[in-house]
């Protein structure tokens, strides 16, 4: 006969516990450390059931997860089989990357999923003592699906930086960005492997019955987990502090840009409102014009005409010189401003000529 009062609170701990959806080795343990009463029978078979049903509905979402890797996989090998046909190198290896990550996923999740098929064949006690070791499978997957992930975040920064290089005239800003990328990204996959091989360390401890010792460095790795997690998300805002700075600048530049263009569309819109209009009195005076009249009329328009196109070329290599010293390209800026002063010298020409006619 249990004690009355006793059982009770434990039952309701056990509650707690299942609503939590962990069962710590302390609770397994006292719960077959004494014989069962009839109505301890039904609550351990009541708390299986719930245990089961909670790693049922684990087991439906793993498995759909294996499904979107695998068509993660198949889709990755139709674009790099249509990549590599069309030899489109810096995507195909890009792609390549891509794929291990996902293979190397695939193959610690069909592992972690075939460790869940295993226990959902146990009954009893059997079904609800290897929850715990079950669990610490599932944490070791997600572990190595985020070694994964790290290795092809600097597979990918170094393929970048390679193809970066072996441009003729590479950007040096990109250039030393890449580098601190690769740093970074290095660094937080050291860590991880670091964290890995201390969680190998824990499970062997806990093989071997040292369950102190697995505590101690349990509790440890947790922590630099946790520093970990902390390093990689301020990275991650960082860069993204970053890049936002860049598209700042950027805006800048072209908002400055367009304030430019607009006011040079401006003046040609000036200028040629001014030809328009001379077209217009050339037009009422050819009406009455005979043919010696009409041939100095029509030339003194085409002079004007010519003086107005002028102008508008100037307006458009100035819109052109602008774009290219914000962009930085001096080979460009050497080059429009070569063409600039011809032009230059050429409507000054025409003035003289202008001047010498009247």
């Amino acid at each position: 006969m249990k004690k009355e009062g006793s059982f009770p609170l434990f039952t309701q701990h056990l509650q707690s516990v299942m609503n939590a959806k962990i069962l710590p080795w302390f609770v397994v343990l006292l719960l077959f450390s004494s014989p069962f009463s009839f109505s301890q029978e039904e609550d351990f078979a009541e708390f299986e059931d719930d245990l089961r049903e909670h790693f049922l509905d684990l087991g439906e979402e793993m498995a759909e997860e294996l499904d979107f890797l695998l068509e993660e996989e198949a889709n990755l090998r139709e674009i790099l089989e249509e990549a590599t046909a069309e030899g489109e190198e810096r995507e195909s290896a890009s792609l390549e990357v891509e794929l291990a990550r996902v293979l190397a996923e695939m193959r610690v999740w069909k592992a972690v999923l075939a460790n869940h098929e295993e226990m959902m064949a146990l009954e009893g006690e059997k079904f609800v003592e290897r929850e715990a070791s079950f669990n610490r499978s599932l944490d070791n997957a997600h572990r190595q699906r985020q070694i994964a992930a790290s290795k092809a975040k600097v597979s990918h920064r170094e393929l970048e930086l390679g193809f970066l290089q072996d441009e003729e005239d590479p950007d040096e800003g990109e250039e030393a960005a890449l580098n601190r990328e690769i740093k970074q990204a290095k660094s937080e996959l050291n860590a991880r492997l670091a964290l890995h091989e201390g969680w190998e360390k824990v499970e062997e401890a806990r093989n071997d019955g040292r369950e102190e010792e697995a505590d101690q460095i349990e509790r440890r790795l947790w922590m630099k987990g946790q520093d970990l997690a902390f390093q990689i998300e301020s990275a991650e805002i960082r860069h993204r502090a970053a890049e936002a700075r860049e598209r700042t600048e950027e805006l800048r530049k072209e908002i400055a840009l367009a304030q430019q263009e607009m006011k040079m569309s401006m003046e040609l819109l000036k200028h040629r409102e001014e030809l328009r209009k001379v077209w217009q009195q050339t037009k009422e005076a050819l009406a009455n014009a005979n043919e010696e009249e009409r041939e100095e009329l029509l030339d003194e328009y085409h002079q004007v005409e010519e003086h107005h196109q002028l102008k508008r070329e100037m307006l458009e290599i100035r819109m052109q010189l602008a774009r290219a010293e914000a962009s930085g390209d001096d080979e460009e800026v050497e080059e429009l401003g070569q063409i600039l002063e011809e032009i230059e010298e050429e409507a000054r020409e025409l003035d003289e000529a202008a001047r010498e006619q009247e």
